[in-house]
């Protein structure tokens, strides 16, 4: 059994390591060319016109500006004070929370879709925040999680990718990646594998469980990104799951 104070120590490390790496994930998850248009699409055939939806692990609010634009009733939450800080969609009527997506501080069933991206593989605990997430669904409501597949860490491409990221971007991965503790804390920090996500989302009680590849999106963001991106990175799938109505 784990000692609980590792974990609220974990927790610590997470936020100071988000806060320190505002740059780092705007340049990252920002989106390229004709990316963003691409993700528009996605959005309008996955989440309803009047869906109440809560977005966990904003960051900077890449993704949240674009809902935003799309005149969606949108919350947003991250655990990073600095994130929020520098999120780029203040004054656009989007409520911001500062929050563990672990412990949400929110009420049961008060939205109709829950987005992330990119989140799960920064959680300790994925399997709880399912469980938190599927409590503040409404019945018939739906989450939509965006993650990367699992990577291993230093294969001689990602050693390349590394190289050229280092000097074209100043991005220095072995000084940036958490402590081996913490690392040792985060099972998916290297990747989420898609049938344990289906499986904890299905004990939470998740149904009509679905994995889609977003290939279409994935295709466009690897024409506009740098060749040495292409080498670090896996391509994005989506996981969607309902809460039934029947409750």
């Amino acid at each position: 059994m784990v000692d609980n104070n590792l974990f609220v120590d974990c927790k610590s490390k997470i936020k100071s390591y988000w806060d320190s790496n505002v740059e780092t994930h705007k340049r990252f998850l920002r989106f390229f060319g004709e990316e963003k248009n691409i993700w528009k699409n996605f959005i309008s055939q996955k989440i309803k016109k009047d869906s109440k939806v809560l977005e966990f692990g904003c960051g900077t609010g890449n993704l949240t500006e674009l809902l935003i634009e799309e005149s969606y009733d949108v919350k947003a939450i991250d655990i990073s004070t600095e994130m929020l800080k520098n999120f780029g969609g203040k004054g656009n009527g989007c409520d911001l929370i500062l929050g563990d997506a672990e412990l949400p501080p929110l009420k049961k069933e008060s939205f109709d879709v829950i987005l992330c991206r990119n989140l799960v593989c920064t959680l300790p605990n994925p399997g709880k925040a399912l469980e938190k997430w599927y409590e503040i669904l409404r019945n018939g409501g739906s989450i939509l999680i965006i993650e990367r597949p699992f990577y291993g860490g230093f294969e001689i491409k990602k050693k390349v990718g590394y190289f050229f990221a280092a000097i074209m971007d100043g991005w220095l991965p072995w000084k940036n990646c958490y402590d081996e503790e913490t690392a040792h804390l985060i099972p998916p920090h290297r990747g989420v594998n898609p049938e344990v996500l289906a499986s904890l989302a299905e004990k939470a009680g998740f149904r009509k469980i679905r994995i889609e590849d977003m290939k279409g999106i994935n295709i466009e963001r690897r024409k506009a990104i740098p060749f040495y991106h292409n080498l670090l990175f896996e391509d994005n799938f989506c996981l969607i799951a309902k809460k039934s109505g029947l409750e």
